[in-house]
């Protein structure tokens, strides 16, 4: 690797960098990478037989094998960062156009563009990209679904290809925050070590300048009987005056040091703070929007708490058929880690459910299982990172009730039918998704005929396990006395009381995991 970098990065290249203070092996990572990814979808086209796409990834891998090239030239960084971005922005509205428009699986790597500007050039030109991408989408929105030239047969190759390409770029990108906060961590234990030495040094001029007073007064006195040393004395007060300005001087230099210092600190602050919440957007958009919600569920409200920035829970909507798939999954972990585990389980369900026509909540669990231990090679690497989940159907039985099918793993389901007065509990099977698991316990259907203004409750465990001050937890005991308590309530006046009771819970601590909990009128 040593080579390749000597080769390609010129001494002209290595000043440029210097100047913008950008890393100059940050765009060349971005060419191979580029060039690496549209070889390998080339191939993964021609097998599916999508041959435009094939053409297209072939040209992009020839312009950003060019784009490398071009590295060794005296173009400015600045260009040669925006040539790659014209390149990548033009590729992906071909491959938007090409798989169908607004409806392409193409369509979310249009957030990375913004992103990538950011990294190469600065925030502003990250702000005129997204505008960019905001348009095209915009565009694509307004020409409505294209003609879609990839092969049936392919669709969901082609779906997982882009999703796993997508998961290794955020993997990349969060690596690449990762390292620039290690570096601003290592400025600063720097800069602190200067600062203890400055202070030292400052303390042994302090006591420069106390010794010296002391002389001062000690001369003063001693004039008063020898004219004779005035002189000797008043040489020696403007000794200790020069040394009293030169003291003064570098405290002051020193001052200005440690103000710039904290100025490149503070802008580097803000943009990992910016890079997390373009995270937290991409996220966002992974969750069912509240016009889907809204659609499929007639009374309804969220709770969504997530500990750090982006979280571990997550949750999943669709409709197959005349069945309604609701998914509330509590992942390994919670954070950026928790927050992979949420992609991987979105594009699975995607798969399973929306592309399998698999409308079970058992075979389902069973289904997301198998696949995220194949996802995470967990049997060759002994991984254990999974998720906790529950599952329901929802369909419309006989006369006005609707049919509830539940499976869990490691969930409950809790349900009030219409006119009782408490709660009761279906309980999910005692196995976890991914990871070794006993494979004697099976999924199992629940099923239930609930009729209309009947309310099911579900979520992940992070509000029973919430602790107090006193490291009490919430605990699911008093969550159902809440939940029996404020029943007769519209479901956002209930929103409203657990929320103020789990803000009661967390005064003067901190929230301990992911928090998510939905409750649904019949």
């Amino acid at each position: 690797m040593k080579a390749f970098y000597d080769f390609f990065i010129s001494d002209f290249r290595i000043k440029d960098s210097q100047r913008i203070r950008k890393n100059p092996k940050l765009l060349l990572h971005f060419c191979v990478i580029a060039a690496l990814f549209c070889g390998v979808y080339a191939i993964v086209c021609l097998s599916i037989g999508f041959v435009p796409a094939v053409y297209a990834n072939l040209s992009l891998f020839v312009l950003f094998v060019a784009c490398i090239f071009l590295y060794k030239t005296t173009i400015s960084f600045h260009h040669l960062s925006q040539v790659f971005l014209i390149i990548c922005f033009t590729g992906l509205i071909a491959f938007i156009y090409l798989s169908g428009g607004i409806a392409s699986v193409a369509l979310s790597w249009i957030c990375f563009i913004p992103i990538t500007a950011i990294l190469l050039i600065d925030l502003r030109q990250g702000v005129v990209w997204l505008g960019l991408g905001i348009l095209v989408i915009l565009g694509f929105a307004m020409a409505g679904t294209l003609p879609n030239q990839l092969p049936k047969q392919g669709h969901t190759l082609y779906s997982v290809m882009l999703n796993t390409g997508l998961a290794c770029m955020i993997t990349w990108l969060t690596s690449i925050f990762v390292q620039i906060k290690e570096k601003s961590q290592q400025v600063i234990q720097a800069q602190n070590l200067e600062l203890k030495i400055q202070k030292e040094e400052m303390q042994v001029q302090n006591e420069e300048l106390v010794q010296q007073k002391e002389e001062v007064v000690s001369q003063r006195d001693f004039i008063e009987k020898k004219n004779q040393e005035m002189k000797f004395l008043n040489n020696k007060l403007g000794s200790s005056e020069r040394v009293l300005r030169k003291a003064v001087k570098s405290l002051r230099e020193s001052q200005q040091k440690i103000s710039n210092k904290n100025e490149v600190l503070e802008q580097r602050d803000r943009f990992i703070q910016k890079s997390i919440r373009s995270a937290v957007t991409i996220q966002e958009t992974l969750l069912p929007h509240p016009q889907k919600l809204n659609e499929l569920l007639r009374d309804y409200f969220v709770i969504y708490y997530p500990k750090d920035k982006v979280s571990g829970d997550f949750y999943w909507l669709n409709k197959v058929g005349c069945h309604t798939i609701l998914v509330v999954s509590d992942c390994t972990g919670h954070g950026i880690p928790g927050a992979f585990m949420t992609m991987i389980g979105n594009t699975l369900l995607d798969k399973i459910v929306s592309t399998e026509k698999i409308t079970s909540p058992a075979a389902i669990l069973d289904a997301l299982h198998t696949e995220i231990q194949l996802v995470l090679r967990q049997k060759e690497t002994q991984d254990i990172n999974g998720m906790d989940a529950t599952i329901v159907s929802l369909e419309q039985a006989n006369g006005a009730l609707t049919r509830l099918t539940f499976a869990g793993a490691k969930n409950s389901l809790f349900y009030l039918p219409k006119g009782e007065l408490l709660l009761c509990e279906l309980k999910g099977a005692r196995k976890s998704l991914g990871g070794i698991q006993n494979e004697n316990k099976q999924f199992v259907n629940h099923v239930l005929n609930l009729a209309p203004e009947s309310l099911i409750y579900l979520g992940s465990d992070g509000l029973q396990d919430q602790n107090d001050v006193h490291r009490k937890k919430f605990g699911k005991d008093r969550l159902i006395r809440m939940l029996n308590q404020i029943a007769l309530l519209p479901l956002s006046g209930q929103k409203e009381k657990i929320e103020e009771a789990l803000h009661q819970q967390m005064i003067n601590t901190t929230q301990r995991d992911d928090i998510l909990w939905l409750g649904i009128r019949i």
